[in-house]
């Protein structure tokens, strides 16, 4: 039997509320891999993403993107062409924006 190997990605947004939705201010990413990997592969020694970890990173994701989108149709709250054509409005208007992003080692998180 193959055993099976897992890539976690994780991602924080900070939002600041305002009467009618919110303003992203900074958005946090971190993963980790399964024992059975080659950690040093995917981060370098502060921990970091490599190439080959920011593509990992990448790729989960995307597939936890597309798991969403499946299931949210699935459940009925929203069309699969509809929502792909908001994720692709969001990505451009996330590109346009001033926001913090950084990596960071993720603690759980607390009220602020």
């Amino acid at each position: 039997m193959n055993k099976i190997c897992v890539i976690e990605a994780l991602a924080r947004i900070y939002l600041v509320p305002k009467k009618e939705g919110s303003t992203l201010e900074r958005a946090e990413f971190t993963f980790s891999v399964s024992t059975n990997m080659d950690k040093s592969k995917y981060m370098d020694p502060d921990e970091k993403p490599t190439k080959a970890g920011s593509h990992a990173i990448t790729q989960a994701f995307i597939q936890g993107l597309a798991a969403n989108v499946k299931f949210a149709h699935a459940e009925g709250f929203r069309d699969e062409v509809e929502h792909m054509n908001y994720i692709i409005a969001e990505l451009g208007r996330s590109f346009a924006t001033q926001a913090s992003v950084e990596h960071s080692l993720m603690e759980p998180i607390e009220t602020l």
